[in-house]
């Protein structure tokens, strides 16, 4: 074989095959029929140089076994745990190649294209395979924790700024790891004329809203070596120029963690990323006859993270450097404080602004020191979910006051959310199901009866309580509906349910999504944490899996909530299928087909026909728009998978056409949604 010839080393030939398929083997992704399971030829996929995962695993194990080299299929999915006691195709959707290798196991992914061969992404890393060796049984083996080396940043940038605030620098920059391969991806997808505004595109994402000039790019497939960017900036009236404040030019660290900003505490050790050394230095030339004066330096220490600033200024030149080390891939539990501790002092390092004036100006040193920072809120979508939960703000407030909160204003917090409910509700029912981003309006009327169930549960209505808290949780799994239907089985006086629903809850992973919008200060997981050791007298030590396994795991249990499995027993389908499924009560459950493989558009009428569990509260006149996803195959029949509102799937669609299916519930309608040709 040409690829192998004049190597000597089976290392080197591995390497050498892995390149070749990665880089000219292109990636599409056929995700349809039995092509969603079985892959082509390998001469064919040459012969064509592109394929999906499966190709590109077949073409590359046939040319290293041709080689001499022996290497397996992998199974994994990308998105969730595996059930190993439910053995099933649909719980995969990916594969990668495995090759024992002097002693070791090597994993290579040749669909990423430009990663490095034993690299995989973060989201394949310490996930379970289904391992197919060529001479025994499959088995079930883990892939890497980490990446095969250290993964770095370099930043380095000079520049000067003049005496009317404008900033001409440049910058060189360096990376290997996780961010190398985003940055490699994005340049390869661009032909080179493109790639200075695909810098831009970057810079201004990191803050920098200057303009730069087209950048100097080390060779995109030489994945050997780290990938470096060199370029010049120019930014007009630089940092906060008008009141003469800058800070350094370098771009956020990652870490940092804002005041009011709330984090769910998890229920096992953090992971933090793979271990790595950020590094950022810049030197800044200011105007003559201009003074400066530097923050004071910060040092951080733990034993699974440092963090390290130093500021300077010599002879006109002020120079600034912060270096990230992350020593460890996960952080132990018991050290949540420091954690968050830690990335609010990064932060508040970060946002510090360095008063600069020309040496007339008195009493420099009194100048106010602020926070500085792009507002980034999400524009046109904040504006709309804040107008529909705003009449909650109110009742938020009394709300979190608990019992503080006097009869009168627990009266005023349930009709605030009583009326609050009754509007957003009376939009739902007019939702389109012939338009898929109807399934957003899910999270805010899974938050409004969270609201509105928190409200009768102080005012003790019990009842209504319950009946507004299991719809919310049902509908999003999230931790404050989780908790706040705790208290009420704890209020009935039903404590063994409520200390389960407290740990469900504490393990759900799903922090409220329109918590940002309210403004809200409301710590649930503290709470969550203090009501669990009040009723049990224990602290919180449950984690979503068992000692890493799935099987009656709470995280399979939060699964099994949204699994119907099976929906049928036989099937001649193969491939998946989305919908939309409308629940209104009183009212036959409608189905909107949205996208699918061949044939699954008749599988709304299954899902029509199914019989679901109660999901609106008593009496709710709401439209609850569920997506599901269906996935079939002829040997295991079909399952179904209602997806979180916070994990939706938004078809490309630009033309819908309504079509009737033989034997349809009377008063309800099947929508095909097809894709006009390009």
């Amino acid at each position: 074989m040409h690829w192998t010839k004049g190597l000597t080393t089976d290392e080197d030939k591995v390497h050498a095959i892995f390149d070749d398929v990665a880089l000219h083997i292109h990636y599409v992704g056929l995700d349809f029929g039995i092509g969603r399971y079985q892959p082509h030829h390998a001469d064919d996929v040459l012969s064509n140089e592109y394929g999906d995962c499966k190709d590109k695993h077949t073409l590359l194990a046939s040319l290293l076994k041709a080689a001499g080299i022996e290497a397996w299929p992998a199974l994994i999915s990308s998105s969730r745990e595996l059930d190993p006691d439910t053995p099933s195709p649909a719980q995969f959707d990916h594969v990668i190649t495995l090759v024992p290798l002097g002693g070791k196991l090597l994993w290579m992914d040749s669909t990423e294209e430009i990663a490095p061969i034993g690299t995989l992404i973060a989201s394949l890393r310490d996930k379970q395979t289904l391992a197919i060796p060529v001479s025994k049984a499959a088995y079930l083996e883990r892939t890497s924790q980490d990446l095969p080396f250290i993964q770095t940043a370099r930043l380095d940038v000079t520049g000067k700024l003049s005496d009317q605030g404008q900033f001409t620098g440049h910058f060189n920059e360096t990376y290997h790891g996780d961010v190398e391969m985003i940055l490699r991806t994005a340049f390869r997808a661009v032909p080179q004329s493109q790639w200075k505004e695909l810098l831009q595109q970057f810079s201004d994402a990191m803050g920098f809203g200057g303009q730069v000039k087209p950048p100097d790019v080390s060779p995109v497939e030489k994945t050997s070596d780290p990938f470096h960017i060199s370029y010049d900036y120019t930014r007009e009236k630089f940092g906060d120029w008008d009141n003469h404040r800058i800070s350094p030019p370098m771009p956020a660290v990652g870490w940092e963690l804002a005041p009011g900003v709330k984090q769910i505490k998890p229920a096992d050790d953090i992971d933090i990323g793979s271990p790595g050394d950020q590094d950022y230095r810049a030197t800044v030339q200011i105007p003559a006859g201009w003074n400066l004066f530097p923050p004071s330096n910060v040092d951080l220490k733990e034993d699974w993270a440092e963090y390290h600033s130093t500021y300077s200024i010599k002879d006109g030149v002020y120079t600034a450097e912060r270096r990230l080390l992350t020593k460890k891939d996960k952080m132990p539990l018991d050290q949540w404080d420091k954690y968050l501790a830690f990335r609010r002092a990064i932060y508040d390092d970060e946002v510090r602004m360095t008063p600069i004036t020309d040496a007339s100006t008195p009493n420099v040193a009194a100048l106010p020191l602020g926070h500085s920072g792009v507002d980034n809120h999400s524009g046109e979508t904040r504006q709309q979910l804040s107008a529909l939960v705003a009449p909650l703000r109110d009742a938020l407030a009394i709300l979190e006051a608990g019992t503080l909160s006097s009869n009168d204003e627990k009266a005023k917090a349930v009709e605030i959310t009583r009326n609050a409910v009754d509007g957003i509700e009376e939009k739902t029912i007019g939702l389109p199901l012939d338009d898929p981003h109807s399934l957003y309006w899910a999270q805010a009327l899974a938050y409004a009866w969270c609201t509105r169930g928190w409200a009768a549960l102080e005012s003790r209505d019990l009842t209504s309580a319950e009946s507004y808290l299991r719809a919310a949780w049902r509908a999003g799994q999230d931790s404050l509906s989780g908790y706040q239907l705790g208290r009420v089985l704890q209020a009935q006086g039903n404590n063994t349910a409520a200390a389960h629903q407290y740990e469900l809850a504490h393990s759900a992973g799903v922090a409220n999504p329109l918590g940002g919008f309210l403004a809200s200060n409301y710590n649930v997981e503290d709470h969550l944490a203090a009501s669990y050791k009040s009723l049990t007298g224990k602290e919180f030590n449950s984690t979503p899996l068992n000692h890493g396994e799935y099987n009656g795991s709470l995280r399979a249990e939060l699964d099994r909530e949204q699994e119907i499995r099976p929906l049928t027993h036989v099937s001649k389908l193969t491939g998946s299928g989305l919908y939309a499924v409308a629940f209104e009560s009183g009212k036959p459950i409608k189905v909107a087909y949205l996208k699918g493989d061949q044939g699954f558009g008749n599988m709304a009428l299954t899902l029509q026909a199914h019989s679901f569990s109660q999901e609106l509260p008593l009496h709710s006149k709401a439209r609850l728009l569920r997506e599901v996803r269906v996935i079939c195959t002829p040997w295991a029949g079909c399952d179904a998978y209602i997806l979180l509102p916070t994990s939706i799937e938004i078809p490309a669609t630009n033309v819908f056409t309504y079509v009737s299916s033989p034997g349809e519930p009377k008063g309800s309608n099947t929508i095909r949604i097809e894709v006009a040709p390009q």
